[in-house]
């Protein structure tokens, strides 16, 4: 919501695949785990610079990379202090967005959605 926010976007569709999240967002829900509060306080924040929000459920089962990849990430342990490199996943017909790292593998100090913020 941020990078949108960043873009000028003014009205959003937030679509996750977690029917907690998404219901808690909604105010369906009431947040009650301490580590998920401060992130909704974040997002309680960010709304109002929008002029319409909305926000969808999609069930993991329709959104199986994006899952496989949430996946994989949750099993691997990263010790502190360590830099990955990126996981680069080629597409034959054309590429989505380009890494953030530079050449040298080094951080270019860029937020995370750049690439998708020049794309867009």
């Amino acid at each position: 919501m941020e990078a949108a926010l960043e873009l000028g976007a003014k009205r959003v569709e937030v679509i996750g695949d977690s029917n907690l999240v998404v219901s808690q967002a909604r105010g369906d829900w009431k947040v009650k785990k301490d580590m998920l509060k401060l992130y909704h306080s974040v997002l309680e924040a960010l709304i109002p610079q929008f002029d319409f929000v909305i926000f969808t459920h999609t069930p993991r089962v329709s959104n199986r990379f994006a899952d496989a990849l949430a996946t994989m990430a949750s099993m691997v342990e990263i010790p502190l202090g360590f830099t990955m490199q990126p996981l680069m996943i080629e597409q034959k017909v054309k590429p989505t967005c380009e890494c953030t790292f530079t050449e040298e593998g080094e951080d270019d100090g860029k937020p995370w959605y750049e690439d998708v913020k020049k794309f867009l």
